[in-house]
């Protein structure tokens, strides 16, 4: 079984009201061997989406904007850019959380890595504490 990978970052921003901005992209294991947790991480990540959501509702410092991936031997990009989380709530199709097929471990980590490099590079500069 393969964790859920949480992936937080932050940069100060002045385009929302002058708030900071903190980046949260979950990486979501659906591979078979999740089969049986499946209901529990989609609870998990649906409640995790809301509590961003309601966070942002009343913020006063911080705002989160999100971005979901998941994987089995294929990675599932759900946004290709950061939404308010209460959007990325609203477009998540019903199969998301079916696990199937195998895990591809190599292909999660490029990803991931691919979030980290290049373009996304420019999002590491600020205050790095949410």
């Amino acid at each position: 079984m393969t964790a859920t990978i949480i992936n937080t970052r932050t940069t100060t921003s002045t385009a929302v009201g002058g708030l900071r901005i903190c980046y949260v992209t979950m990486y979501i294991d659906v591979s078979a061997s999740m089969r049986v947790h499946m209901k529990t991480v989609e609870t998990a990540v649906r409640r995790t989406l809301q509590e961003l959501a309601d966070a942002n509702d009343s913020a006063e410092d911080i705002i989160y904007q999100a971005k979901l991936v998941t994987f089995n031997d294929e990675v599932h990009v759900l946004n290709d850019v950061y939404l308010d989380p209460s959007e990325v709530l609203d477009l998540i199709p019903e199969d998301t959380f079916t696990a199937r097929s195998t895990t591809n471990l190599t292909a999660m980590l490029q990803a991931i890595d691919a979030d980290f490099s290049g373009a996304a590079r420019d999002l590491h500069t600020g205050d790095p504490y949410p």
